[in-house]
């Protein structure tokens, strides 16, 4: 998956340099594509890794979380440790939020358990905020989750 930092970057750097060698013609070009690539958002691989924080529920809260999410495709992710569960929580990317479609989840320690939610992304890419919706044998429990890289 390319950086979409490196790329701005690149296109930014090539931008400069046609400035300096006069060569407007194409910087409407690299506008263009500076625009495209600031526009299009999140992608699943800036969504992936470990990310640790606090997720604050009315009913089971966590003082620490540790999250792990991995790519699975380019708009698809898969969430493990996300309300201390064990097993695999699936979600879609689209734009800078991944959203958690109602699922059940398989956990040895659970039994009827679903959940659903959302989770943006910040800015620089390091923090990730949402909300959780979970349902535990028909008790429903409302988070609010923090995470950072």
């Amino acid at each position: 998956m390319v950086d979409n930092n490196v790329v701005y970057y690149g296109l930014t750097k090539l931008a400069l340099i046609l400035i300096m060698k006069k060569h407007k013609k194409y910087l409407s070009l690299i506008a263009l594509l500076l625009g495209i690539l600031i526009t299009k958002g999140a992608g699943s691989a800036d969504f992936t890794g470990k990310w640790e924080g606090n997720e604050q529920c009315q009913g089971a809260s966590a003082a620490v979380a540790i999250v792990v999410i991995t790519a699975d495709g380019a708009n698809q992710v898969f969430i493990t440790g996300v309300y201390s569960l064990q097993g695999k929580v699936r979600g879609v990317v689209k734009g800078n939020t991944i959203t958690i479609p109602r699922q059940s989840v398989v956990d040895p320690n659970l039994k009827n358990f679903m959940i659903e939610g959302s989770l943006t992304i910040g800015k620089n890419h390091a923090t990730l905020t949402g909300v959780l919706a979970v349902l535990n044998n028909d008790q429903r429990d409302n988070c609010t989750v923090n995470y950072h890289k």
